[in-house]
């Protein structure tokens, strides 16, 4: 219980720091929020989903453990899920 406890400690931390992060990238422009993981870091999968990214998809993608993914994206044998969170834009 004690490990659950302090994981959850730490996403709720991990959260609040993108979310400072994105209001810094907001007011210097940026439009879009990135984030790889590995498509079988199931907890990973979870939390970025849980804060609103969505797993990006598209042309050469492939659903790998449930989770559109890339193969190969940072070199052979290393596939990466990218999510994707739009910034809200200001004005």
């Amino acid at each position: 219980m004690a490990e659950i406890r302090r994981l959850l400690a730490e996403m709720v931390t991990a959260e609040q720091t993108l979310l400072q992060d994105r209001e810094q990238l907001a007011n210097a422009g940026a439009r879009t929020i990135r984030a790889v993981a590995w498509p079988d870091d199931r907890p990973a999968v979870l939390f970025f989903r849980a804060i609103g990214f969505r797993a990006e998809e598209g042309p050469g993608s492939m659903n790998l453990y449930g989770v559109p993914a890339w193969p190969d994206h940072e070199f052979e044998g290393e596939d990466r899920a990218i999510f994707v969170r739009e910034i809200a834009s200001r004005g």
